[in-house]
């Protein structure tokens, strides 16, 4: 009896230990999965800013490009307005000298170029402008040659002769004067800038 009492004993105590090592291994089981969750938890804290910290900075950087390309679309676009304008004002240069005043303006235009010129002048004109030229010549108190050798609108080109200075003073060089130097005032004009 005593030996199944011991056996009975021992299998008591055995089945203690047993229900102490599973308890101590699902505490630790249960403390390790908490551990695990709060790790993953952080992880996945860590892995979204990160993902959305990538999306923000992808985002921001298509929204620029967009918003250069919108700004470039919008300059080219400014320009052919720009530039359409500027081809309107020049196709109209053609009927200048159907205007009862062309002749006022040429006379205005030889005098202003030729004012501060001295020496040997030789004026350019173009064959059509030939006859005006030499009517304003003979009003004139300066003396000059008259060569009709432009292909022009209207107006003329001005120069010393042998010196190399060439006063221009066509419609073409005056409009691309304008072109040139109201370019800020045009856009201002045309599109409020």
């Amino acid at each position: 009896m005593a030996f199944n009492e011991l056996l009975h004993s021992m299998e008591q105590s055995a089945q203690e230990k047993r229900e102490d090592i599973l308890e101590n291994a699902r505490a630790s089981a249960e403390g390790i999965l908490a551990d695990a969750q709060k790790r993953a938890e952080v992880i996945r804290d860590e892995l979204v800013a990160t993902a959305e910290g990538k999306v923000n900075i992808k985002k921001n950087k298509s929204l620029y490009l967009l918003k250069e390309d919108i700004k470039a679309e919008l300059t080219r676009e400014k320009e052919r307005i720009y530039d359409q304008a500027f081809s309107q004002a020049e196709s109209m240069l053609g009927g200048c000298r159907n205007d009862p005043r062309y002749a006022e303006s040429f006379a205005r235009f030889l005098d202003r170029s030729t004012e501060n010129l001295n020496g040997r002048i030789v004026v350019h004109v173009d064959p059509v402008d030939e006859a005006l030229c030499k009517r304003c010549r003979e009003n004139s108190s300066l003396e000059f040659e008259v060569i009709p050798d432009r292909k022009c609108a209207g107006g003329l080109d001005a120069e010393i002769a042998d010196k190399g200075i060439i006063v221009r003073n066509t419609l073409e060089s005056r409009l691309d004067n304008a072109r040139m130097h109201m370019r800020k005032d045009l856009f201002g004009f045309l599109f409020g800038e």
